[in-house]
């Protein structure tokens, strides 16, 4: 938090390295999968792991269109974010409404997804979520080579995450 280019930084430098010739560890592809959820989806699904059915919009005037084609409960969520910045539980299309008023009336510069992405994804209950991770805890362990043990390791530890906010908005 606080350093808002900081993986364009370390792009960058992984680009230098690169190019020098340097050995880099979890390179650009890792820095794709922190930034992006939209990539991790597209990663756990290529190792057959489930994810939530989601779309990805860009700017808050398709977000109800997302809404109506997802059904509810529905998750509202930054693409480019972390520690449940910008997540919304949004039960009905009336909610919807109300958090969409919300977004346009928020002047937090952290409001709004940083990179223009929302996902608007249908809710998963934490019995679900924890499903999914077990699936996944089988693929590292059917993992081939580094490169798909890092992918896989960054999943889960995004599943887990989707499990304990699903607990959390559970709780209320």
């Amino acid at each position: 938090r606080g350093h808002t280019y900081a993986p364009e930084y370390a792009a960058a430098v992984i680009e230098w390295l690169e190019r020098h010739g340097r050995t880099v560890v979890n390179g650009r592809r890792a820095l794709q999968l922190e930034v992006s959820k939209v990539a991790q989806y597209e990663a756990l699904a290529a190792h057959g792991i489930p994810t939530p059915p989601t779309i990805a919009v860009v700017g808050e005037e398709h977000l109800r269109e997302a809404g109506a084609r997802i059904g509810f409960p529905l998750i509202l969520k930054h693409n480019r974010a972390g520690k449940g910045l910008g997540v919304q539980l949004v039960r009905s299309p009336a909610a919807l409404g109300q958090a969409i008023a919300r977004i346009a009336a928020n002047e937090d510069p952290h409001g709004a997804p940083r990179d223009g992405i929302w996902l608007v994804q249908r809710y998963i209950d934490e019995a679900r979520a924890l499903e999914a991770r077990q699936k996944a805890e089988q693929a590292l362990a059917n993992a081939k080579d580094k490169a798909d043990i890092a992918v896989v390791e960054a999943e889960l530890a995004m599943l887990a995450a989707q499990a304990i906010a699903a607990r959390k908005l559970r709780q209320g």
